[in-house]
């Protein structure tokens, strides 16, 4: 796949706004960079692409086969993408050096101020002079900096991670392998400061197109509660983040003030530690702009989240639930579909069903619902398999998809929380 422009023939709709660069070819052919001049995403010849920090594209598109249309994702090889990215820095390239000359079709948003060609060319001149050598270069100055961001929620894929732990304290879940490679860690002080630092060098102004902060890794939110205040207190000092309680007229002075800023604090929990924690506690994280927390739920059923070696009951995971919204803090819940096999069919959709239904979801929250993807050599996979638990066919996961939906009653229609699909092979970062 191969981004092509033709100065001559083409419609060229450049957009550059304080976060992002736009380049709309024929109306059909989109391509995204942030504001350092790196591709984030691109829509080519029906098919989108979306590139990670560490240079990975994932292509995705629809197919047909036997009258069904099928969405099909890969990473492209190394060739592809090496391909794929010099034509489109070349391809800007090209659109760079028409704007100088004057040349081509090409056409800018209404009421921009009389300095906008010039912001433009400076613009694009950043994404010019990049290609596949620099992007893999970015990649090893990235991974100087991060481990692995191995998953974060749909909603938080655009935003800026913090790794204030790294790992897992758990890290015995038979179903999940992403953390197994390190061990749980909490950053120092002087540790997160770097961490930061580090961050800002290598984003640069791209840090703009990012719109939330994430605390990660797997469950930072279980750091020591004195520790987490502290850290969170650096996070607020470094970086500005809207006031979730601020409305009206009070929002609108602060937003004056801060022309970029991010929208608040995000981060995963595991009710086994989120139990512990106090009403009051969750408070204190709100007053410092933590405004959602997600929880893997998995499932309602204590039998299956045994047998996953979850180390919390459903019961644990509804009271944390509770404790979180009464403070004020929205809540991101996710449920496995597929998991357990035919043994645990039924068994996970009426108890996932009753304890989501006891939740009490609303506007503000999102219920994600994440079909589980096996991987031969995972714990899961091999007791599964002594056991003679087979891994569900589609039409199943689909029916189970379809039960849990239908089995979902939220007490007021005008005040409904986001429901949606959660695709792990879809994510990252």
């Amino acid at each position: 796949m191969r981004f092509r422009p033709n100065i001559k023939r083409d419609k060229i709709f450049i957009n550059v706004r304080a976060h992002a660069i736009s380049i709309i070819l024929n109306t059909f052919t989109v391509l995204t960079f942030d504001t350092e001049g790196r591709l984030i995403w691109a829509y080519l010849d029906g098919c989108s692409f979306r590139r990670s920090f560490d240079n990975k594209v994932i292509e995705r598109y629809r197919e047909n086969k036997d009258g069904q249309r099928y969405k099909i994702r890969k990473e492209l090889e190394e060739e592809e993408k090496k391909v794929f990215l010099n034509s489109v820095y070349d391809g800007i390239a090209l659109i760079y050096g028409a704007i100088k000359r004057g040349e081509g079709n090409i056409s800018f948003p209404s009421n921009v101020p009389s300095n906008y060609i010039e912001e433009v060319e400076k613009a694009l001149n950043k994404v010019a002079v990049l290609d596949y050598e620099k992007m893999e270069m970015e990649k090893r100055r990235f991974l100087s900096i991060y481990k692995p961001i191995s998953i974060l929620p749909p909603d938080q894929y655009l935003a800026l991670v913090l790794q204030v732990t790294e790992g897992c304290w758990w890290n015995k879940c038979t179903f999940c392998d992403l953390y197994r490679d390190r061990k749980f860690a909490i950053k120092s002080d002087e540790e997160v400061l770097r961490h930061i630092k580090e961050i800002r060098g290598f984003l640069g102004e791209g840090i703009w197109l990012r719109r939330s902060i994430f605390l990660a890794d797997a469950n930072a939110l279980t750091i020591p509660e004195e520790r987490l205040l502290e850290i969170l207190d650096i996070v607020n000092q470094e970086f500005p983040i809207a006031p979730k309680d601020l409305k009206g007229t009070e929002l609108s002075s602060w937003k004056l003030k801060h022309a970029l800023y991010f929208g608040g604090i995000y981060s995963f929990l595991d009710a086994f530690i989120g139990k512990i924690r106090s009403n009051q506690y969750y408070r204190e994280l709100k007053e410092r702009n933590l405004k959602r927390i997600y929880l893997g739920l998995e499932s309602g059923s204590n039998r299956l989240l045994n047998f996953l070696q979850k180390p919390n009951r459903a019961e644990e995971a509804l009271e944390v639930v509770r404790t979180i919204k009464e403070s004020g803090i929205n809540v991101g819940v996710i449920v496995m579909i597929g998991i357990g096999g035919e043994e645990y069919f039924e068994e996970h959709v009426k108890e996932t069903v009753k304890a989501i239904n006891f939740m009490k979801l609303e506007k503000g929250d999102f219920l994600y619902i994440s079909e589980f993807i096996e991987h031969p050599g995972l714990e899961y996979s091999i007791e599964a398999s002594e056991l003679g638990i087979k891994a569900l066919p589609q039409d199943r996961v689909a029916e189970q998809i379809n039960l849990v939906r239908q089995g979902i009653k939220f007490a007021d229609p005008e005040n409904l929380p986001k429901i949606a699909i959660y695709d792990l092979r879809e994510f990252i970062y």
